[in-house]
């Protein structure tokens, strides 16, 4: 178990997911969750996730499809 600073109870090193929702956060609250987890993807605890590839946003809907059937071999990221 890892402790998190500013997180209540220790973090399990296994698998993790989580995400913050940066709509609900100004750009100075972004940036200090951010450098609260730096020192955990720099030392190996956190795995950012795959990226498989970018795809336009014009085809969003074929990179729907694409994750529906199980082709993306990771994070299908939309670009503008």
């Amino acid at each position: 178990m890892v402790p998190l600073s500013g997180h209540v109870g220790p973090v399990d090193p296994a698998p993790v997911l989580f995400g913050v929702d940066t709509r609900k956060r100004d750009a100075t609250a972004s940036a200090a969750v951010l450098e609260a987890l730096t020192p955990f993807f720099e030392d190996g605890v956190f795995q950012a996730p795959v990226i498989d590839r970018a795809i336009p946003l014009s085809e969003g809907c074929s990179a729907y499809v694409q994750v529906a059937r199980g082709e993306a071999r990771g994070r299908l990221v939309l670009t503008p």
